[in-house]
Formats: structure tokens, C-alpha cells, sequence
């Protein structure tokens, strides 16, 4: 896939977001409560014994040695899933905020919004765009889909034609993926481990929602 592939790919996903949104919703917080109290049992006469419940603390995966080949891999996941999630909360955002403005309109101004809002991604990302790798393409269009619940290729079928569809499956195919990919955090816990870290240290954006 060249570079100026590419980047249509990830542009017309991006203006492509917004038909038939159905966001999915994550888990709601869950809040801890820490509470102390006091217990006599042993020997209510002599001994106090206080008892402390601290706020659950979930490890998402533990340490492990890795080899030189294993580093350089973990190294370069974590380059990818720091350069292009914020490409994917980007698209969250668009697939919300544009099903939302598209709501109510007729097909004929959708396409005139839809033609607005690609020039004004093409104006403002193209640079960032044009500097993606290829290998890129693989963590892209599952972190696409973890956030929006729709594949590369649904996104694109929904207002693309069926020909330029093909064209960009094809393209990515040569490529050793698919735009049809998606995303499970257990085949993909590398990627979902990943993500994970990088928002606790701070690493990577958080997505407040429209």
C-alpha cells in the first residue's frame, strides 16, 4: 500500500464514521470504599485487632523476562500504540459527534457535510497521516475497532462503493491484514495489555466523551 493509499484509508474511515452509530459503552466505574473496624474476637478482654479493607487492585499482566527479539518486539508495539491510539480516539469522536449532527439530515446534506468535514481532516491531518508506516495498518484497524465496535471495512462500505472497498481490502491484504480485522482483548491482549500501561503511566490520551 503506498503512502497516498494509506492515508485515503485512514481518511475515509475517519469521514466514514459516522453513519448508523451504535457506540458501545464500557463498564460503569466501579468505586472502593475503605473502611476500618475494630475486632475483639481473639480476646475481647486483652487483645484489639484492627482490621483495614484497602481498594481492590487489579494486575493486568505480570512481569516476565523477555529476550533481546521479545524486547525489540514489546518496544515497537509500544511505539505503534502510542503514535496511532490517538488516531482511534479520533475517530471515536468523529463516529460520535457526526452521527449525531447527520442525525436529521437528508442524504443529500450529509454528503455536503460529509465533503466539509473531509476537506477540514485533509486540511488539518494529511502530514501526520502521510508519515504512517504500513506496518502501521495491522494496530491501527484493531484499536480502530476497540474503540468504535465497527471494523475498518464496515466504516468504509457504508458510504464508500463497493469497487473502492475492494480496492483498499486488496491493498491492505498485500500487506498481511485485513481492514475486516477486529478486536478481542484476549487474542489481542498484547495490544489490550498494552493500551492498559500506557494509560496508567500517563502515555496515552483519554477519551472524555462529546
Amino acid at each position: 500500500m503506498t503512502v497516498k493509499q494509506q492515508f485515503l484509508v485512514l481518511l475515509s474511515t475517519l469521514i466514514t464514521l459516522n453513519i448508523s452509530a451504535q457506540t458501545a459503552q464500557g463498564p460503569a466505574d466501579v468505586k472502593f470504599i475503605e473502611t476500618v473496624e475494630i475486632d475483639r474476637s481473639v480476646n475481647p478482654n486483652v487483645d484489639t485487632i484492627l482490621k483495614k479493607s484497602l481498594p481492590q487492585v487489579d494486575i493486568t499482566q505480570r512481569g516476565t523476562l523477555r529476550t533481546p527479539e521479545e524486547e525489540e518486539a514489546y518496544q515497537k508495539l509500544k511505539r505503534r500504540v502510542i503514535k496511532l491510539y490517538p488516531y482511534a480516539l479520533m475517530a471515536k469522536q468523529i463516529y460520535e459527534t457526526s452521527a449525531q449532527a447527520t442525525s436529521n439530515m437528508s442524504n443529500k446534506e450529509k454528503k455536503s457535510y460529509l465533503k466539509t468535514k473531509e476537506k477540514e481532516l485533509r486540511d488539518r491531518f494529511e502530514n501526520e497521516i502521510k508519515a504512517l508506516y504500513t506496518t502501521d495498518g495491522p494496530v491501527l484497524v484493531k484499536l480502530i475497532h476497540r474503540e468504535t465496535n465497527r471494523t475498518t471495512y464496515e466504516l468504509l462500505r457504508e458510504s464508500k462503493s463497493w469497487f473502492k472497498c475492494v480496492f483498499y481490502q486488496f491493498a491492505a491484504k498485500n500487506h498481511g491484514y485485513s481492514l475486516k480485522d477486529t478486536f478481542d482483548p484476549i487474542v489481542d491482549k498484547d495490544i489490550e495489555n498494552m493500551v492498559q500501561l500506557l494509560k496508567s503511566e500517563g502515555q496515552l490520551p483519554v477519551y472524555s466523551g462529546i
